[in-house]
């Protein structure tokens, strides 16, 4: 049994690393052939981005796109925990809110960009809202909704009928491996939606790493714009292999 469970495990680990090697002969043969002026061999490529976190600009563009995430994911949590609980407690709430995010959901990316790009200063943080508000409150709302039911019987005989109480001292402590799931989650999808929004809204006032990459792209820097393309894949790899290292330890601590 467990040289079964090993030999898995090897198969699993050489599979990531043929699917790596497959990535990058794929990116080379590209780099030499269809891109040769726009883009570096490869690891040529991924040394320059990690240079480029050297500089002044590349640490402002950074922070700035860091802080817009940070405010859009807490302004969604905060808003999606009052929601989606509420919900979660109570169906005809639930079913009246559904349109709406159904709508949210279904908007294009491109399109809210454009929306509120004119309309707003810090469009960033309402188009990252739009994405990362639906995906809490639909998970939040069910877990409330699982949890409530699956202790219906218990919190009745404990005469726990208040809400509240129910919320902060039974399905929130029950739930917390799964919201901190979630935040983790909606960062790793913002971080790509800021990234989009700052590219496609460039603003002159603004910093963040979309803007550099549209700049890079107006001044026909496309090698530039490929090493600040390449730092914000690594970024959001960085996020994702946390997401997915994190998840596992917590689905293991629960066996």
């Amino acid at each position: 049994m467990n040289n079964k469970n090993y030999f898995k495990k090897s198969l699993k680990y050489i599979s990531y690393v043929i699917g790596i090697i497959a990535f990058v002969l794929i990116y080379e043969i590209l780099a030499f052939t269809c891109f040769k002026t726009q883009m570096d061999e490869f690891f040529i490529n991924l040394n320059n981005s990690f240079i480029l976190i050297s500089d002044i600009n590349t640490l402002k563009a950074l922070g700035y796109t860091f802080l817009m995430l940070i405010f859009s994911v807490l302004i969604s949590f905060f808003l999606a925990i009052i929601l989606g609980s509420i919900s979660g407690y109570y169906k005809t709430i639930y079913n009246l809110l559904s349109p709406t995010i159904s709508v949210l959901k279904s908007m294009p990316l491109i399109g809210l960009i454009l929306i509120f790009i004119s309309k707003f200063k810090y469009y960033e943080i309402i188009v990252n809202f739009t994405v990362i508000f639906p995906i809490i409150y639909y998970q939040i709302a069910k877990f409330t909704f699982d949890t409530r039911k699956e202790y219906e019987n218990v919190l009745r005989i404990e005469g726990k009928n208040n809400p509240i109480e129910v919320l902060f001292k039974v399905i929130y402590p029950l739930n917390k491996d799964k919201i901190f799931l979630i935040l983790l989650q909606v960062i790793g999808v913002g971080i790509k939606t800021e990234i989009m929004a700052e590219t496609f809204g460039y603003s002159t006032y603004k910093y963040g790493i979309g803007k550099l990459i549209y700049m890079s792209y107006s001044n026909a820097m496309y090698k530039t714009m490929n090493n600040y393309i390449t730092l914000s894949i690594v970024i959001a790899l960085i996020i994702d292999c946390t997401i997915y290292i994190t998840k596992s330890r917590i689905i293991k601590t629960k066996k």
